[in-house]
């Protein structure tokens, strides 16, 4: 094998898994990126004694590949409980899975027990979400999420109290337009997985994950603007020759470099961090909203419930989700008038660290898409695309199509 040169374009988690796969096999690679700091969306900031991952974001311990790639007890993960209380017109309930908490679920408070037809179906999209886990063949029915589950029979009742709502914030999705294989293969993964946050925050994954990779290798603050079939030129005047070039960019960042438009959209996401004197609840429990909930709020997590670490001083942190960047300086001002009505006059003393606006969160998966890795795909001879908007939109999605990307570029490289 000739041991050619592959240079990666972007250093977010699909090319840090590209470049570790490389770096273990011997290969010889050049990481460039945009950037001062590695990890792409996942990232995380300190502000005034606080951890303030970009957006609320978890990492799910039923990831394959990041297990692989990174070891989980340096993470020093803890879990959601896997359930969430939903708040809706006056009232709440709590949902809970009964397999894996069923002692804990009535210490919360009384669980609503989902209708026999709507458990009977639950349990068998969880059957068929295990066996999609190892198709390959893209259904015939692939069709909006949410009319599927209706087609299937679930009672608007359960889609709007627990379906939609959790998985909204899944997908950034308020409407459920996703793909239907999307959904089951996100539904498999907490199934079997759990919702965690590392100690010190979500950037400590691509931390870890970019720790024994070489400095030498890695070039930041380098903008790629155009490549041709042999080089990648940089906004710094820099030229990069490549027998192997992997694109490793988000969506627009990939179109713009490339120049073509795929004409699909990136949802939006605004996240407010909150700072109580005292935690609203004790419990390691997502607050959603229901589907017809009025206001702007989709998630509340208190992280210090999970992670204590995450707040320097002993207050409690607050993560806010409201789907979409709404326009307007009065969101925090919307988000407490909503929550007072979940929580009590209490939240009236919660303070703002910060205000985030993410209008490019997660790529769109609206069918065709089918939320499912196939493989990398190559878009020339040498030139390989991978990403969180060519597999299942996720953390897991864009290091799995990071690794396959750099398995392909191996694979050519023992043919030449």
């Amino acid at each position: 094998m000739v041991n050619q040169k592959t240079v990666i374009v972007g250093g977010g988690m699909a090319g840090l898994a590209a470049a570790k796969v490389l770096q273990q096999a011997g290969t010889d690679w050049l990481l460039l990126d945009a950037g001062e700091r590695l990890g792409g969306r996942v990232t995380s900031e300190q502000v005034d004694g606080f951890i303030l991952d970009r957006g609320f974001q978890v990492l799910n311990n039923a990831y394959q590949t990041i297990s692989e790639l990174v070891d989980f007890r340096q993470l020093q993960l803890r879990s959601f409980i896997p359930g969430a209380r939903v708040y809706g017109r006056g009232r709440a309930k709590l949902f809970v899975d009964p397999r894996r908490a069923p002692r804990l679920a009535w210490k919360l408070g009384p669980p609503t027990i989902p209708g026999a037809g709507d458990a009977l179906l639950a349990m068998r999209l969880l059957n068929e979400a295990g066996r999609s886990a190892r198709q390959d063949a893209t259904p015939a029915n692939n069709t909006a999420a949410r009319d599927e589950l209706q087609r299937r029979g679930f009672s608007p009742q359960f889609i709007n109290w627990f379906i939609q709502p959790f998985f909204a914030g899944v997908f950034l999705d308020p409407e459920l337009s996703t793909s239907w294989r999307c959904l089951l293969n996100q539904f498999r993964l907490f199934a079997n997985g759990l919702a965690c946050l590392p100690k010190t925050g979500m950037a400590l994954i691509p931390e870890l994950l970019a720790r024994d990779l070489p400095a030498r290798r890695i070039k930041l603050g380098c903008h790629a603007v155009k490549i041709s079939p042999a080089e990648v030129q940089t906004a710094n005047g820099e030229s990069h020759e490549y027998d192997r070039l992997v694109l490793a960019l988000d969506l627009p960042a990939y179109e713009k470099l490339v120049g073509k438009s795929s004409g699909r959209r990136m949802n939006g996401v605004s996240c407010c961090y909150f700072a109580a004197p005292q935690t609203p609840y004790r419990e390691p429990l997502l607050s959603l909203a229901a589907a017809d909930a009025p206001g702007p709020v989709a998630t509340v997590a208190v992280l210090t419930n999970l992670q204590p670490a995450y707040s320097a001083d002993g207050r409690a942190l607050i993560s806010v989700s409201v789907l979409g960047t709404p326009s307007g300086e009065n969101l925090a001002a919307d988000v407490i008038d909503q929550l007072e009505g979940w929580f009590g006059s209490e939240v009236r003393h919660w303070e703002l660290i910060k205000q985030y606006a993410i209008p490019q969160a997660l790529p769109e998966q609206t069918p065709p898409y089918i939320g499912l890795p196939v493989g990398p795909a190559k878009l020339g001879e040498r030139i390989y695309l991978c990403g969180d908007h060519t597999t299942l939109p996720s953390i897991e999605g864009a290091a799995a199509s990071g690794v396959r990307a750099a398995q392909a570029v191996l694979a050519d490289n023992q043919h030449h």
